[in-house]
């Protein structure tokens, strides 16, 4: 396990082959959630987008309920075409989505950040997440849309941000689609690691009350994935008051990846 690096950026990194960066969100978010990295990516030279997934705010679906992983991830599959090679970098559910693109495609790194797990990874690994988790069963198996209350939410996986930023996110969260929660929680999405080739970063908070840190830990270990523990955050990492420590982990991470992987090529 890798706690969060304190080596400074190699200098190689202002001439690494900069990729564009595709960011994901998880359930009941948005492109928004990934305001404050991009930001700081921006200051760092790279160009970025941040996908709205179908559902959320701006992307409306008029039954999200009924909403499938596999919708989402033809979603991700255009997205992907149209940047043309970019750098995914996913949240919650979104790595997961991350994890089975992969599955098809070969791209030049991934960074998961508290990703959802795939199948063979049980994700219920705490008492108050699985007693959570079944009083919103009812609403899955009906294939309807779902959001737990603001309750829940601040408890699960907004713990480490400020009560004005639990407000503000609370404020633009959407419902989450009951028969993908039932997809990916009671059953699980498969994913052949074999099959999975791209370099993989994957962050977890030791805070994390929704994706556990042993749950992080298995998806590592799954994907021979570099890993990277931020003990003091949680589940929104990316928003938390320390979003910059963690951004700047990633762009030296994808500084020493990317710069690998030309001067593989260039040998060969």
């Amino acid at each position: 396990m890798n706690r969060a690096s304190t080596k400074p950026v190699p200098e190689s990194c202002a001439t690494a082959n900069r990729r564009p960066l595709l960011f994901v969100h998880g359930w009941w978010g948005g492109a928004w959630v990934w305001d404050l990295y991009r930001e700081t990516f921006s200051a760092l030279g790279y160009e970025s987008k941040s996908l709205n997934l179908s559902g959320a705010k701006g992307n409306e679906a008029a039954a999200i309920g009924e909403v499938r992983m596999a919708d989402h991830l033809n979603e991700l599959r255009r997205a992907v075409a149209e940047i043309g090679n970019p750098v995914l970098i996913g949240h919650s559910f979104g790595g997961l989505l991350i994890q089975k693109l992969l599955e098809e495609q070969d791209l030049p790194a991934a960074v998961l950040v508290c990703p959802a797990p795939p199948r063979g990874v049980f994700p219920l690994r705490s008492w108050s997440l699985l007693k959570t988790a079944f009083r919103y069963v009812p609403q899955m198996f009906r294939r309807r849309e779902f959001q737990p209350s603001s309750r829940d939410m601040r408890y699960l996986n907004l713990n480490a941000l400020s009560r004005d930023e639990q407000d503000y996110v609370l404020s633009q969260m959407v419902p989450a689609s009951g028969r993908q929660a039932l997809e990916t929680t009671l059953f699980g999405i498969p994913v052949d690691a074999q099959r999975v080739r791209t370099p993989m970063l994957v962050l977890m908070g030791g805070q994390d009350r929704l994706t556990v840190p042993a749950v992080c830990r298995a998806i590592a270990r799954k994907y021979d994935a570099d890993l990277r523990e931020y003990p003091d955050n949680a589940h929104y990492l990316m928003r938390e008051s320390n979003y910059r420590e963690s951004a700047t982990d990633v762009h030296r991470w994808l500084c020493e990846t990317l710069s690998s992987e030309a001067n593989s090529a260039t040998r060969q």
